[in-house]
C-alpha cells in the first residue's frame, strides 16, 4: 500500500490524496510535512503530530474573522474584503492577512506585526484552527525562529532558518540538524509500518525516502520545458534510487518527458490523470462565468456583443476598473465585485459555459469547479489556466476570437451541452480502473 508524502498542502497534493483514495479506500492516511493550520481528515503533519493537535478530534472550521482577534482595548482593527489593519492612534502596527479558496470573507490567515520602520518582526499563524499555532519572530536578514504551540498554547517544537529543529513535549526533548531529519524520526516513531511512498516533489519528501531506503513513486505534476529540470534528471542517473514509477497527470507532459529525455530508466511511466469528481448538468442555460483579477479580457466587448441571447456573470474577487465597470452597462453582463471561493462557486451553478480568457492567475480554483459543476469550459489557449481538466478541441488562440464565439454559439440545447460535456468528461477521466490501481499498487 502507498502512502502519500506531500511537502505542503495545496491543490495539487488534494487531487492526489482524492485520486488514491478514489483507488483504494483502503490507504486511511498521508503525510504533509508543512502545517498550515488546515486540519483534514486522513492527513497528517509531523509538527501537527508531534504538537498534539492530532490527538483532538478534527471540528468543523474553527476560523477566526477579523474582528475576532484577540488585541488589548487600545488598538483598532480596520479592515475590507482584501485585508486588514491594527492601529494603534494613528500608527499601523498589523497587517491581518485572510485565507484564500474559503467559502467565507475575512478569515484570518495570519497576522504580520511591524515595527516603528514598518518593517515586519513577527508573524502569528491562526489558519483553520482558530487559534495561534505557529509563530515566526525575525531575528536578522533571511533569519527567523518559528515556534509551534500545542492546542494548550505551549511551545513545543522550535524551528530555525539554519535548519536545527528542537522538540520539547512532556519528557521527550530532542534536536534535529535538518527538517529531513525531523521527518525521517517521525516516520520511524509512528509509522514504522510504511515501506512505500507517493511523492510529488524532489525535495524534502524525496530526501526522506531515500534516507529511509523505502520506494516509492513519483507523481510528477508541473509542466515541462524544454529539459528536464536538473534534480530530475538526477534522479534519473541515481542507480541506487527506490524510485520505480513515474506517474503523469497529463498526457502531453508525458509525451514532452519521452522526447527530451535522454536517460534510461529502468522503472515504469504511466499516464495517471487526477480523478475528478463530476456531475453532469441535468439541464443547461444560456449563461456564462467569467472569472478574472484583470480588466485585460481580450475582445470582450466583441464576444458579448455577438452573444446578446448570453448572459456573461464577471467575477473578480477584488474591485474592478472603470472598464469591466462599464461593460455593466449592458443588458447581457453582471459584474461581481469581492467575490470569494463560495460566491464563485454559486455562479457556476447556474451557468453552462465557464469562459477561461482570463490573463494572469487562476481565480481560486476556476477551472476545477467549472468541471465539477457540470459547466463546458472554453477560452484561449494562451490563457488556459489549468490544462488537466481542459479539452483542447474547446480552446483558441486569442487572434481566432471569433472561432471561439462560433463554437459558444453552437451550444443551443440540451443535446448539445451533453454532447460536448461528454467529450470533456471522457478527456478528463480517460484512465481505466485498473490502470490506476496497477500506478498505485
Amino acid at each position: 500500500m502507498k502512502i502519500p508524502l506531500f511537502d505542503s498542502w495545496n491543490a495539487i497534493s488534494r487531487d492526489i490524496w482524492y485520486t488514491v483514495r478514489h483507488v483504494n479506500p483502503n490507504v486511511k492516511f498521508g503525510i504533509n510535512i508543512h502545517f498550515n493550520g488546515e486540519r483534514i481528515p486522513g492527513i497528517e503533519s509531523p509538527f501537527s503530530r508531534v504538537a498534539g493537535w492530532d490527538d483532538q478530534a478534527i471540528i468543523a472550521d474553527q476560523s477566526l474573522f477579523f474582528n475576532q482577534l484577540r488585541l488589548d482595548d487600545q488598538y483598532e482593527i480596520v479592515a475590507d474584503y482584501q485585508s486588514g489593519k491594527v492601529m494603534f492612534l494613528d500608527q499601523l502596527i498589523g497587517r491581518i492577512k485572510y485565507q484564500q479558496n474559503t467559502t467565507q470573507n475575512r478569515l484570518i490567515d495570519y497576522v504580520e506585526w511591524l515595527d516603528k520602520q514598518q518593517v515586519v518582526q513577527k508573524i502569528d499563524y491562526y489558519g483553520q484552527i482558530g487559534q495561534k499555532y505557529k509563530e515566526r519572530i525575525f531575528t536578522g536578514p533571511n533569519q527567523w525562529v518559528d515556534s509551534y504551540f500545542s492546542p494548550g498554547g505551549q511551545p513545543v517544537i522550535t524551528h530555525y532558518s539554519n535548519g536545527i529543529i528542537q522538540l520539547n513535549r512532556n519528557n521527550l526533548r530532542l534536536i534535529f540538524t535538518s527538517l529531513q531529519d525531523f521527518v525521517v524520526w517521525y516516520i520511524k516513531q509512528y509509522h514504522a509500518e510504511c515501506q512505500n511512498f507517493i511523492i510529488n516533489s524532489l525535495g524534502v519528501p524525496y530526501f526522506v525516502t531515500e534516507q529511509l531506503g523505502v520506494t516509492h513513486t513519483f507523481y510528477w505534476t508541473e509542466k515541462l520545458a524544454g529539459a528536464l529540470p536538473g534534480n530530475f534528471n538526477d534522479l534519473l542517473e541515481n542507480e541506487q534510487t527506490k524510485f520505480h514509477k513515474i506517474l503523469f497527470r497529463n498526457q502531453r507532459e508525458l509525451n514532452k518527458f519521452t522526447k527530451i529525455n535522454v536517460m534510461p530508466f529502468n522503472g515504469e511511466i504511466i499516464h495517471a490523470p487526477f480523478k475528478v469528481n463530476v456531475r453532469e448538468k441535468a439541464s443547461n442555460n444560456n449563461q456564462i462565468t467569467i472569472a478574472t483579477y484583470s480588466d485585460e479580457l481580450n475582445h470582450i466587448e466583441d464576444i458579448i456583443n455577438q452573444l446578446p441571447e448570453w448572459h456573461f456573470n464577471i467575477a473578480a474577487p477584488t474591485k474592478v476598473s472603470a472598464r469591466l465597470k462599464k461593460l455593466n452597462t449592458l443588458n447581457n453582463v453582471t459584474i461581481y465585485e469581492g467575490v470569494n471561493d463560495n460566491w464563485l462557486r454559486n455562479l457556476l451553478i447556474q451557468s453552462t459555459v465557464f469562459l477561461d480568457i482570463n490573463p494572469g492567475n487562476e481565480v481560486f480554483e476556476a477551472n476545477r469547479y467549472a468541471v465539477e459543476h457540470g459547466l463546458i469550459l472554453m477560452g484561449y489557449t494562451e490563457m488556459e489556466h489549468n490544462h488537466d481538466f481542459n479539452f483542447t478541441e474547446q480552446y483558441f488562440d486569442v487572434r481566432e476570437y471569433t472561432e471561439l464565439i462560433a463554437k459558444i454559439a453552437t451550444v443551443t440545447g440540451y443535446d448539445i451541452y451533453q454532447r460536448l460535456y461528454d467529450q470533456q468528461r471522457t478527456m478528463i477521466n480517460a484512465v481505466t480502473v485498473e490502470t490506476y490501481q496497477h500506478a498505485f499498487d
